[in-house]
């Protein structure tokens, strides 16, 4: 009987698989099993061969791609998108975010002039403009431009957080937490939980630190927070049970970069430079671009006295960004230190002369 029914259900399912051409479906269960989506990406590189003015198959295949972590790919392919499709907002919309998160400043700020001459008033566009301004260190505009997305949505908590963000720009933390308290209530999403958390930690407010930490893993059950415990024992200053917490993180997700990054704070804090040493340049060999990891890098530097080294990455850290207070007051240092090293040597070198170059039996002048 049992066999029947099945029977019954398999000839009711593929009948359901089969149009009226005769041609059958592509079973989602069969692109599911697909390695990469397969199937989905042939499926959509064919729609925009056979209609290439369709705009969400370039905006679904882009983000694939950028999910494969092909994100030039994703480029190439939106870009083509605009050419293709003249003046489409959502094109040049997901094209800008591609930029902003890629930090190509010319052209993001480019793809924004576009749509601002197509749609000056929508919403994603004055978050989007909000974004440059912060990759641009501009705090009036990102300010301005987080405001006017929040007034033309006053739910949507992305304003929120870019509003708190142009705040931290302007160094004023305080009010920082509070527009991104404002997001996470908003919307209990990981960017918001994370953008929080860090600051309520830099902050030091650290009950504040395990509410976020508490309600996230309530919103998300299912996920792992090992990276976001061991940042706060780490932070709480507990720094044998945050590396043992991190290193048994590291062990199940050993591509999570920022694990590595929050290893190399705990070696340094414990004084383990070769560890700390070993960590960041893991860290910095897959994501090369990152300042503030330069900076610990030169940090970690100089706390083993390797002071030209140290001024070398500095250095390095003022030609990637150029409005940094910490890179160039390090240089000041660094230069500083060696100076003084410097002169030390030149002072022994030339005690070491007169002791050599001495006449036997001289009597001092009187």
């Amino acid at each position: 009987m049992k066999t029947g029914w099945l029977s019954v259900l398999l000839i009711i399912f593929i009948w359901a698989c089969k149009p009226e051409s005769g041609v059958y479906k592509q079973s989602p269960l069969d692109e599911n099993l697909m390695p990469d989506n397969e199937v989905l990406i042939r499926h959509l590189v064919e729609q925009i061969e056979e209609n290439p003015e369709k705009d969400d198959s370039y905006i679904k295949l882009a983000e694939i791609y950028r999910k494969q972590g092909d994100d030039e790919k994703a480029l190439q392919l939106l870009e083509k998108g605009v050419r293709n499709v003249s003046g489409n907002v959502t094109l040049l919309i997901s094209l800008a975010r591609a930029h902003l998160d890629a930090g190509h400043k010319k052209d993001l700020s480019a793809t924004l002039k576009l749509i601002h001459d197509i749609d000056p008033d929508n919403p994603e566009y004055l978050k989007l403009s909000a974004g440059y301004s912060l990759l641009m260190k501009d705090f009036n505009n990102a300010l301005f431009f987080a405001n006017r997305a929040i007034l033309a949505n006053q739910y949507d908590d992305e304003g929120y957080l870019l509003r708190g963000q142009a705040y931290l720009l302007n160094k004023d933390s305080l009010t920082a937490m509070e527009s991104m308290e404002e997001a996470w209530q908003l919307k209990r999403s990981m960017k918001n939980f994370s953008e929080a958390f860090t600051l309520a930690l830099a902050l030091g407010q650290h009950q504040r630190a395990i509410r976020y930490l508490s309600e996230i893993k309530r919103a998300k059950p299912h996920e792992n927070f090992c990276y976001f415990d061991g940042k706060y024992l780490n932070e709480t200053g507990r720094l044998d049970s945050a590396r043992s917490v991190l290193i048994r993180c590291h062990e199940r997700n050993p591509d999570e970069v920022r694990i590595d990054l929050e290893l190399t704070k705990n070696f340094l804090k414990d004084n383990k430079f070769d560890s700390a040493r070993y960590f960041i340049d893991r860290y910095l060999d897959k994501k090369p671009g990152d300042v503030q990891a330069v900076l610990l890098k030169a940090h970690l530097l100089d706390r083993q006295a390797r002071y030209t080294d140290a001024l070398e990455m500095y250095q390095k850290a003022m030609g990637m960004d150029s409005t940094s207070v910490q890179a160039e007051k390090g240089v000041k240092i660094m230069k500083q230190k060696l100076a003084r090293i410097n002169a030390i040597r030149r002072k022994e070198r030339v005690k070491k002369q007169v002791e050599e170059f001495k006449p036997i039996g001289t009597k001092p002048v009187l």
